[in-house]
C-alpha cells in the first residue's frame, strides 16, 4: 500500500510513492535488482521478510533525500560471488530504524587447510557514502560487517550486533555512536585510521576510545 491505497505489487507502489509517501509491504518480497528510494519510507506489516538478492558491488536499496527504512525485516539471499555485498547504500539524510538484517556469515568459519572465512565472504548491510545518517533501533545477525561507514556524521544508536566482524567506521567519520549493544562477535567496533593512506585525512576517533567503550556495551 501508499497511505494505505493498494496495489496489486510492489513495483507499482514504489512507481505511485511521492516525497513523504509511505510504502507498507503487507506479504513477502524477494529483491533481486536495485531499488532507488528518494524521500520516501518504506515499512512492513508484522511478519513480513523482505528477502535480498544481490551480487557483488551492487545494493537492494539506495537511499537518499531522507528515505527511510522502517521495521523491516530482511534476509540476506544465498551469495552468487565473493564480493562486497551491501543491502543498503545510505547517502545524506537517510535513516533505518528498527530493522533486522540477517545473513549467512559464519563467524569464526575456518576450513581444513585451516584458512578462517575461506570462502571470502563480505556481506554488510549498511554502507555509508556520504552526509549526515541515522542508523538506529536495529538487530544485525550473522553477517560479516553490520555496516561499512566512510566520511559520515549522524547517529549509530540502540543497535544490537551478532554473530559479525564489528562495525567499520572509518576515522574521517564523525557518527555518534552510543547504546549499541553486542553478542558474540570478532571485534564489536572496529576503527579504520585512515590518516595512514592520506596524511590529510583526521582520526576523529583517535581520542575516544574509552568513551567509545563507555557509552556502549
Amino acid at each position: 500500500t501508499v497511505n494505505g491505497v493498494g496495489y496489486d505489487d510492489f513495483a507499482k507502489a514504489l512507481d505511485a510513492a511521492e516525497t513523504d509517501d509511505t510504502v507498507t509491504l503487507l506479504k513477502d518480497v524477494t529483491i533481486d535488482s536495485t531499488i532507488e528510494m528518494s524521500g520516501i519510507t518504506l515499512t512492513a506489516e508484522p511478519g513480513v521478510t523482505v528477502t535480498a538478492i544481490t551480487t557483488s558491488n551492487t545494493y537492494t536499496f539506495k537511499l537518499s533525500n531522507g528515505a527511510t527504512l522502517d521495521d523491516l525485516t530482511v534476509e540476506l539471499g544465498d551469495l552468487e560471488d565473493s564480493g562486497a555485498v551491501n543491502v543498503v547504500l545510505m547517502n545524506d539524510g537517510t535513516t533505518v530504524k528498527n530493522c533486522k538484517f540477517t545473513g549467512h556469515y559464519v563467524l569464526d568459519r575456518v576450513n581444513e587447510q585451516g584458512e578462517s572465512n575461506p570462502d571470502g565472504e563480505v556481506s554488510r548491510a549498511i554502507e555509508g557514502s556520504s552526509g549526515t545518517l541515522t542508523i538506529t533501533g536495529n538487530t544485525f545477525e550473522n553477517l560479516r560487517q553490520p555496516a561499512y561507514i566512510n566520511a559520515c556524521t549522524g547517529k549509530i544508536s540502540n543497535n544490537h550486533v551478532s554473530g559479525t566482524r564489528g562495525w567499520v567506521i572509518c576515522g574521517n567519520s564523525n557518527m555518534e555512536i552510543t547504546g549499541n549493544t553486542f553478542g558474540t562477535n570478532a571485534v564489536d567496533i572496529a576503527i579504520i585510521d585512515d590518516n595512514t593512506g592520506d596524511p590529510t585525512n583526521t582520526n576523529n576517533y583517535a581520542e575516544k576510545i574509552t568513551e567509545l567503550s563507555k557509552f556502549n556495551g
